[in-house]
C-alpha cells in the first residue's frame, strides 16, 4: 500500500532486473511504479491513483524510448519532473535532455546507487523551493493587489481650545461644525477621503501626492474666507499641516488596514512639526 507521506517514483526500463533493482533500493523512502517502455509509463501516468512526482527512464527502449517519453510527459504532465539514464551516455544527449526539460542525466553503468538517489532529493529539494516560492509569489501577489501609494494629509486646529476658551459653548459647535463640513469639501473636491479624526485633527488620504498638496494650498489660501464668513468665534481658524506620502495597504471599503495605520501617525508628526498656515510635505 502506498504511503500517502512519500514522494511516488515511476521507473521505466525495458530491463526487468533494473527494474527489480531500482525499485528495492528506492523503495525504502519513495512509493514505486514500474513500466517497461514509454507507451507503458504513460497508461501508468494516465491510471495511477498516486500522484506521480518523478520519472526515471531509460532512454534506449522498444515501442517508446525515454526521449520521447519525456517529451510527451512535458506536453501532458509538465509539472512531473524526469531524470533519464542512458547506457550510450554523450554530451550530445545530455545536452538535448536537458534542452527538452530533463531535470538531470545519468550515465550507466550505475556503479553507486547512493549517486542516483543523491540526484533524486535534489529533485525533491529543487521542488519544495519551487513550490515555497510560488506559494510566496501567491501571497506577494496577494498582497499587493491591495497595495497603493497614497499621500496622506495631517490637518490640525492650532490651539483649538484657546479658540474655544470664553466662547459660548453652542457658537463654539457651530464653528466647528463649519470648520469641518469646510474641511470635508475642500478634501472631497480633491477626491481625498477623511479616514480618521482625532479631536479636532483630521487625517485624510488622496490617491497622488499632487491632489493632496492642491488641496491643502487650497485650504490655506481659503482659510481667510471661512474666518469671515463662517467662524463666529472671537479668533481666526489657524491650521497646521503635514503630508506624507508612503504604501498603505486599503481595504475594500477604503479604511486603512492596522498594520499601515503608522503611515497616518507619520504625517501626524510631520504636521506637528509645521508651523502655522504651512504645509510641510
Amino acid at each position: 500500500m502506498a504511503n500517502e507521506n512519500r514522494p511516488t517514483l515511476l521507473i521505466v526500463d525495458d530491463e526487468p532486473q533494473l527494474r527489480m533493482l531500482f525499485s528495492d533500493f528506492l523503495s525504502g523512502s519513495y512509493n514505486i511504479y514500474t513500466a517497461e517502455n514509454g507507451s507503458d509509463a504513460l497508461s501508468v501516468l494516465q491510471q495511477s491513483s498516486q500522484t506521480i512526482d518523478c520519472v526515471l527512464t531509460d532512454i534506449q527502449m522498444p515501442v517508446m524510448d525515454g526521449i520521447s517519453l519525456l517529451k510527451k510527459i512535458q506536453e501532458l504532465y509538465p509539472t512531473i519532473g524526469v531524470i533519464l539514464i542512458s547506457g550510450q551516455g554523450s554530451i550530445q544527449t545530455a545536452v538535448e535532455a536537458m534542452r527538452l526539460g530533463a531535470f538531470d542525466y545519468i550515465t550507466k553503468p550505475i556503479l553507486a546507487f547512493d549517486e542516483l538517489e543523491i540526484r533524486i532529493k535534489k529533485y525533491f529539494e529543487k521542488r519544495s523551493l519551487e513550490n515555497q516560492l510560488a506559494e510566496f509569489m501567491k501571497m506577494r501577489d496577494a498582497l499587493f493587489s491591495k497595495l497603493k501609494v497614497y499621500s496622506f494629509a495631517s490637518f490640525d486646529v492650532v490651539d483649538s481650545l484657546g479658540l474655544k476658551l470664553g466662547a459660548d459653548m453652542l457658537i463654539a459647535q457651530y464653528s466647528f461644525m463649519e470648520y469641518h463640513r469646510f474641511m470635508r469639501e475642500k478634501i472631497e473636491k480633491y477626491h481625498g477621503k477623511i479616514n480618521s479624526t482625532a479631536g479636532d485633527g483630521i487625517m485624510c488620504s488622496f490617491e497622488s501626492a499632487q491632489s493632496a498638496v492642491e488641496a491643502a494650498i487650497e485650504i490655506q489660501h481659503e482659510l481667510d474666507d471661512f474666518n469671515r464668513k463662517k467662524n463666529k468665534l472671537s479668533n481666526p481658524f489657524r491650521l497646521r499641516c503635514g503630508i506624507h506620502t508612503g504604501s498603505a495597504v486599503m481595504e475594500r471599503d477604503g479604511s486603512v488596514e492596522r498594520a499601515f495605520a503608522s503611515v497616518l501617525d507619520v504625517a501626524g508628526h510631520i504636521q506637528k512639526r509645521s508651523g502655522i498656515n504651512e504645509v510641510v510635505i
